[in-house]
């Protein structure tokens, strides 16, 4: 059975797991992240069946708002959103879903990341830094 797993860290005040929207271990990291060796461990264990965990999306710090083109979460839309924008670019389409990694860039929330949100992301696009 598929269960989404969604960790937050605050600096490094606070961090708080949750499986499937339920909380199920919060307290004090150990440092911040990101950091030179960033590590995640995750143990799972089934007495009857192999378990094999596979990550769709792993994501440290702040979750961009859907749609924003601000990848970095910082304010702007500029040469740093693109970079990854064009990530999603080349691996979207008409249709193509967008995933957890690529909301940010589906700029008119139809569930694809194509040329039409890239349009909309050339009208907010900053280049001044």
């Amino acid at each position: 059975m598929p269960h989404t797993y969604r960790l937050e860290q605050y600096a490094v005040n606070e961090y708080f797991l949750f499986i499937d929207d339920v909380l199920v271990d919060e307290g004090t990291p150990e440092g911040p992240y990101p950091s030179s060796s960033p590590e995640l461990a995750f143990r799972a264990r089934s007495v009857f069946v192999d378990s094999v965990t596979e990550w769709d999306y792993i994501r440290w710090g702040e979750i961009p708002t859907p749609g924003s083109g601000d990848f970095d979460s910082e304010g702007d839309v500029d040469t740093r959103d693109f970079f990854y924008f064009d990530e999603c670019l080349k691996n979207g389409g008409p249709e193509a879903d967008a995933g957890p990694g690529c909301t940010w860039a589906d700029m008119d929330q139809d569930g694809d990341v194509d040329f039409r949100d890239f349009a909309e992301f050339q009208l907010i696009f900053n280049t001044t830094e």
